[in-house]
């Protein structure tokens, strides 16, 4: 999921652009690899046997059995064994979520690290020992070799992953049938009007391997209040809400923008919005005085600009301004523009009132910030509001850009268009320790998010029930009280798009971190277009959402099948270590082969986790940091310490991208891997399989071994 935005959501949508670029540009080398290896190595191609490399493999696999690898496999059992008997897990769910962790980890530990030194050592020891002599002097090629070592070592990752595996369920199985046992007990003893009857139940009569398919919704909105049938969407002033507009201008729009810089023209951002204000109440007047709304000369924090009042003379005037916050980030989720240059006071922008009398601003920006949105190839429009006590509604565009030099027909700058259809704002909140903040309000008027499910295959549920599961996080600040109960009470409605039929209030009790069943009827769900709406009902609290917090569950899996295909993903992953370890050992020394193909295997990851850590800035930081006072050396520490950004990003990019090897990520949550996971980890391993095998065999092809 992003920083600021919910997975499959905005920020997804242009990270999946970005690399599905990425993607076709590595296919392109992984082709020209294979163009490179029939045209260099016709010769070895024609005498290819697979019958040589078979028995190549079987060497490998016979060696790695004689140093006995696999006596690893107990000492990792042991350790599974006592670290499960060590743990403090929170409940049955919990243990059994740890324990699958504990074993994938290790497995996935042990098998790697093992594979990593067999196949860094083998080729370099070969060639040291001087036993490669016999293997080449074969009618034997040098492509055959590299293949047979790749095939042999995957094999001994196999076996360990086998031996591994039948443990992992047999132990797993096994702690199942005890905490069962465990929970029914409880279940006997337990009031059935107590709150967590119904988890038992469930527990009791499932298991804790159950395994679900899911069906996630499209996306998620939070929303002042529900869309009524005018399709004007609602955010809070004075709250975490906002909306996003994503801009993608073609080729004309942006030489439009150049011209604009050109002639010093300037460019309009329109920003139409409807207002609502409520009486304010205490807390809003707090924020009002805090914030310094009603003098935003002397306001302490950065303030937007301010929406003219278009309200007739007769309705009263002396309420606070209406103020929002507006920027604009790139495709990377960067500021092109910021809060601070949209402030009202700020030199690069006028407000000046629509000219039709529409509720809203025009945003008139100066020729400096333009060439920033020339030079974007797609950016983003985030636009909150301020002030407390009022309400700010947005249709289907609410924000165009305008340039009035241009011809009046191209003139307008519209957002992205999917479909043929204009993109609609997506309606978010900041988030918090995880996922956006929903705010609670027990009176049923707050805000509520609105999950949305389109075309989704809802399966035929059981009893005429179609079950949902949600999992959230919670925060209460220091004034919460409740002295009836300390569970949360979240409220929940279902409403069919096709049909307009509507479930009724759901109300369930989620606990923190725990996945919570409740059941619809069929109807409601049918034809898989329908909108589920949540509400927290405790003040002083908010909870934590994202995209997968709610789900449908479709159907039932084999929980054998699931641990089956978490493996087959974690072999994968062991052969793209065998077939970088391959390529490494045939110009290296064993020991600087093993750093390098962790630096190959890791760095994208390591990239990645530096984040916005090596974003456009970072040198000036870094400048900072270490006081560099004197302005010739702090110029040249921050591009030194900018190129090195840059180029780590470039590097990253054509290296493996590890993440897409989740080997515990679903099973842990009871969710069955679906195919999608399995074809992306398949693809990594195609793409960097043919690249390193042919240059692999390449090198090897012009490598002396033997005399």
């Amino acid at each position: 999921m992003s920083r600021s935005l919910p997975v499959n959501c905005l920020s997804h949508q242009l990270l999946t652009l970005t690399f599905a670029w990425g993607t076709h540009a590595i296919w392109i080398v992984a082709a020209l690899a294979v163009l490179a290896t029939i045209v260099l190595g016709w010769s070895d191609i024609a005498r290819f046997h697979l019958g040589r490399i078979w028995a190549l493999s079987d060497t490998c696999f016979t060696e790695s059995m004689r140093r006995r690898v696999l006596l690893v496999t107990p000492l990792a059992i042991l350790g599974v064994i006592t670290v499960v008997q060590l743990q403090r897990p929170s409940d049955e769910q919990d243990a059994i979520r740890q324990t699958i962790k504990f074993c994938l980890f290790t497995s996935g530990l042990i098998v790697t690290v093992t594979a990593l030194i067999l196949a860094c050592t083998n080729l370099p020891k070969e060639i040291e020992t001087r036993v490669i002599y016999t293997i080449v002097t074969k009618p034997t090629t040098r492509l055959e070799i590299v293949l047979g070592k790749v095939i042999g070592f995957a094999r001994v990752s196999g076996m360990i992953i086998l031996i591994m595996g039948i443990f992992t369920y047999g132990y797993l199985e096994l702690r199942n049938w005890r905490l069962v046992r465990g929970i029914t007990e409880r279940l006997s003893e337990e009031p059935t009007e107590s709150v967590q009857h119904a988890a038992l139940s469930h527990w009791a009569g499932r298991g804790f391997l159950d395994t679900k398919s899911l069906e996630f919704p499209r996306e998620v909105g939070i929303f002042s209040r529900e869309t009524g049938p005018d399709g004007i969407q609602w955010m809070a002033g004075g709250k975490s809400e906002f909306f996003a507009v994503p801009f993608e201008p073609t080729e004309s729009q942006r030489s439009l923008l150049l011209e604009a810089v050109e002639k010093g023209a300037e460019v309009d951002l329109l920003v139409t919005l409807q207002l609502e204000r409520h009486k304010p109440t205490e807390d809003d007047l707090k924020m009002t005085r805090e914030l310094g709304i009603k003098n935003p000369a002397a306001a302490s924090h950065i303030l937007g600009p301010v929406l003219p009042d278009t309200r007739p003379s007769t309705q009263p005037q002396d309420e606070v301004p209406a103020q929002i916050k507006v920027r604009v980030l790139d495709d990377q989720r960067r500021p092109l523009i910021g809060f601070e240059e949209f402030d009202n006071n700020s030199s690069g922008i006028t407000v000046v009132p629509p000219t039709d009398g529409r509720p809203g601003a025009v945003i008139r920006l100066k020729e400096t910030l333009l060439p920033r949105l020339a030079g974007a190839r797609s950016f983003i429009v985030e636009v909150s509001g301020i002030t407390p006590s009022v309400e700010f509604g947005a249709g289907e565009m609410p924000v165009v850009f305008f340039v009035p030099a241009a011809e009046p027909d191209k003139a307008m700058i519209k957002p992205q268009f999917q479909g043929g259809k204009p993109v609609t704002p997506l309606f978010l909140s900041h988030t918090g320790h995880r996922g956006m903040i929903l705010t609670g309000d027990p009176k049923e008027t707050g805000t509520v998010a609105v999950y949305r499910f389109r075309n989704a295959d809802v399966g035929h549920g059981s009893g005429g029930k179609v079950p949902f599961q949600v999992n959230l996080s919670f925060e209460r600040n220091g004034e919460f009280q409740d002295t009836t109960t300390s569970f949360s009470v979240v409220a929940l409605q279902v409403r069919n798009r096709n049909t307009a039929t509507s479930s009724g209030t759901i109300r369930i009790t989620p606990e923190m971190d725990r996945t919570t069943y409740f059941d619809v009827p069929q109807g409601d769900v049918a034809g898989g277009n329908f909108d589920v709406t949540l509400r927290d009902l405790t003040a002083q609290q908010q909870l934590g959402l994202e995209l997968g917090s709610l789900a449908v569950v479709t159907a039932d899996r084999s929980f054998a099948f699931n641990l089956f295909k978490s493996l087959l993903v974690l072999w994968m992953l062991c052969v793209l270590v065998v077939v970088i370890s391959v390529f490494c050992s045939t110009f290296l020394s064993w020991p600087i082969a093993v750093v390098l193909t962790l630096v190959i295997l890791l760095g994208r990851w390591g990239v990645d986790e530096l984040g916005d850590a090596l974003n456009p800035g970072v040198g000036r930081g870094v400048a900072g940091e270490f006081k560099v006072t004197d302005p010739g050396a702090s110029r040249v520490v921050s591009t030194s310490v900018e190129a090195l950004a840059r180029t780590l990003k470039s590097v990253a990019v054509a290296l493996p991208d590890v993440s897409r090897f989740p080997v515990s990520e679903d099973i842990e949550r009871g969710i069955s891997i679906p195919p999608a996971r399995l074809a992306g980890a398949a693809e990594v391993l195609l793409l960097y399989g043919l690249i390193l095998i042919s240059a692999s065999y390449l090198i090897l092809k012009r490598k002396e071994v033997a005399p």
